[in-house]
């Protein structure tokens, strides 16, 4: 196999091995332009969070707590709960992760909406995607609250009990 595009800790586990290097990642910057737009969403449906709207705000702000928690532990922790998680990775492999998982990880959920016109940019530039999809359609005008984080406006989805960022 030549090349083989995959979620992390792949590229480190193949590096830690000696049997490969990571090429390329967008979210590392090394793509320009690519840096800051969103590489993975998580989507659920109206009727999903109509029927389950505690579960869904518990959701998001665990993701948030999670990505908080990235950005401000200490390395070693978060290199010792990966241990646990990841059982049997190699600990070569592992040294990368904190600080990778800082640069391609933001800092909170959500994503700008210029995040997304990047990447409809280039799927369209591509032609990966044949049917590119609207924000309108992603984060729908009555769901998409604006929240003022740091510098960044994110858009929260339709979760009625969505708790204020600094309340996880």
């Amino acid at each position: 196999m030549d090349a083989l595009a995959f979620f992390q800790p792949i590229a480190q586990q193949a590096a830690a091995a000696g049997i490969g290097t990571r090429f390329i990642s967008p979210a590392a910057g090394d793509v320009p332009g690519l840096e800051r737009t969103a590489h993975g969403v998580v989507f659920t449906t109206q009727r999903i969070i109509d029927k389950k709207p505690k579960e869904v705000a518990a959701f998001q702000a665990a993701l948030l707590r999670a990505q908080r928690f990235i950005h401000g532990a200490d390395p070693a922790e978060i290199t010792r709960l990966l241990t646990v998680y990841l059982k049997g990775i190699d600990p070569k492999a592992l040294t990368e992760l904190p600080g990778l998982m800082r640069t391609e990880m933001p800092e909170s959920i959500g994503f700008t909406r210029a995040s997304f016109d990047t990447a409809i940019a280039f799927h369209r530039a591509t032609g990966l995607v044949k049917h590119l999809p609207t924000y309108e359609k992603i984060v729908p005008p009555h769901c998409g609250r604006p929240s003022r984080m740091s510098d960044r406006t994110f858009y929260f989805p339709c979760a009625p009990d969505y708790p204020s960022p600094g309340t996880t």
